[in-house]
């Protein structure tokens, strides 16, 4: 899995044809990116809720689940790698950006967990309060249960995407001592971690991969920071060949029944398939670049990309208590909702698709509000190292209890909202962390 370096140049780290009134350090490319990759997860946990009315009963489903078909799709809608990969272009440009400036890593640290936080307590509070009023106006309480797993579900991410972004200033300075070794350490950890959890039966252990995988993904980002923006015929040769190299590895393992061919099923645990998906997307990203730059510089393009990425994160947060209580208005109303694969379920998807859309984006619109006092709040001043670490863990283990017990649980809710209150109050403990133990080489510029 190793991938070719380049030493970082002042033009290299240029888009070829940078996006209008972006701000310094942007690549529109990647915003878009994200964005799409965020969207496309909504539209598949869309799907995926199965909901029918039986005999005067609400059912409810996981539609896509045990469906042969549905594995094939799972290779274009597995899109997480690419996230990762695009998160950790943009991570290391920010990073960099404040090494620049001379600031400390906990203000990095600091900063990105605040923004990942704030809007994540406003959702767990207000779907914790929607699902008790319900439940008070008589919603039973094993559909309450399920309501609030389903609105939990997506969390995993954001629980991870904590950890990974905390940890982006230690991975920088990896990445810029010894980029190979460092992939391939990651690459080697995360075969163990799944060749224990074959060996042993043990699925736990495969969870450690919830670490690894994604922090090779970020790695991968970091590479893809550093490309020429021209891509010659030769150069276009090495990622090509790696792509299929990866692709035929991918196949080779599930061919022996080990992995699964669904790609979705590869998240839990993530496996080794994922980690070499990110290196297909990161290829295929290698290669597409160019003419998604030029096509992401039109100005139309690029400001809708403008409008959309600020709203992509609340999109992801908000869009499974939305569709919860787009489910319960429609219950209530007694619409008719049919069996899952069924042709009048499959005639519906489309509607069903637009109406989640036309209560999703203007909702948004509202809810985006908590993003903005993240991004509004003054910048974090340095924190002592122990300060700044608490703050992370202690919001990934608030996201991850809430993750477990469900949103419909009240104990689990309070005490999640109580932990990241307090993973954002241990950010405005600013004070001189020239003496803390910290390691001031993180806050000095590459």
């Amino acid at each position: 899995m190793a991938i070719a370096h380049h030493p970082p140049r002042a033009a290299a780290e240029r888009t070829a044809t940078p996006t209008p009134a972006l701000a310094p350090g942007r690549d529109g490319t990647i915003d878009a990116i994200r964005t799409a990759c965020l969207l496309v997860v909504v539209v598949l946990h869309a799907l995926m809720v199965g909901i029918e009315n039986s005999h005067g009963s609400l059912v409810t489903s996981v539609a896509m689940d045990g469906q042969p078909w549905f594995a094939p799709l799972t290779w274009a809608l597995q899109v997480m790698p690419l996230f990762f990969i695009a998160g950790g272009f943009a991570s290391l440009s920010q990073w960099r950006q404040m090494q620049s400036r001379g600031e400390h890593w906990t203000t990095y640290v600091v900063a990105r967990t605040r923004r990942l936080v704030i809007p994540a307590v406003a959702m767990i509070a207000i779907s914790a309060t929607g699902i008790a009023i319900a439940r008070a106006a008589g919603l039973s309480d094993e559909l309450a249960a399920e309501a609030g797993h389903r609105i939990a579900q997506p969390l995993w991410f954001l629980a991870v995407y904590i950890g990974a972004s905390a940890l982006v200033p230690a991975m920088a300075r990896l990445h810029r001592l010894a980029p190979k070794r460092t992939v391939a350490a990651l690459s080697a950890a995360i075969v163990a971690v799944d060749l224990t959890r074959i060996v042993t039966g043990i699925d736990g252990i495969g969870y450690a991969n919830l670490l690894f995988v994604w922090l090779f993904a970020q790695q991968l980002g970091f590479f893809a920071r550093s490309w020429r923006s021209d891509l010659h015929r030769a150069s276009r040769r090495t990622p090509a060949v790696t792509l299929v190299a990866a692709l035929t590895a991918m196949v080779t393992l599930m061919a022996t029944g080990l992995w699964s061919t669904d790609l979705i099923a590869n998240l839990n645990p993530p496996t080794i398939l994922l980690a070499l998906l990110a290196v297909v997307h990161l290829c295929a990203l290698r290669l597409a670049k160019p003419t998604l730059d030029r096509a992401f510089a039109h100005p139309a393009v690029s400001r809708l990309v403008r409008i959309a990425n600020p709203r992509a994160m609340t999109v992801y947060l908000w869009h499974m208590p939305l569709i919860m209580a787009l489910i319960g208005v429609l219950w209530a109303a007694e619409i008719p909702m049919p069996e899952p694969h069924s042709a009048a379920w499959w005639a519906t998807r489309v509607p069903w698709l637009v109406s989640i859309a036309l209560v999703l984006f203007p909702a948004t619109a509202v809810l985006q509000r908590f993003e903005r006092i993240a991004t509004a709040l003054p910048a974090p001043k340095p924190v002592a190292s122990h300060a700044a670490l608490a703050s992370v863990i202690d919001a990934a283990a608030g996201v991850t209890l809430v993750l477990l017990a469900g949103v419909a649980n009240p104990l689990a809710a309070t005490a999640s909202v109580c932990m990241l209150l307090v993973s954002i109050a241990l950010g405005f403990t600013g004070r001189s962390v020239s003496d803390d133990g910290c390691p001031e080489s993180l806050g000095r510029p590459a």
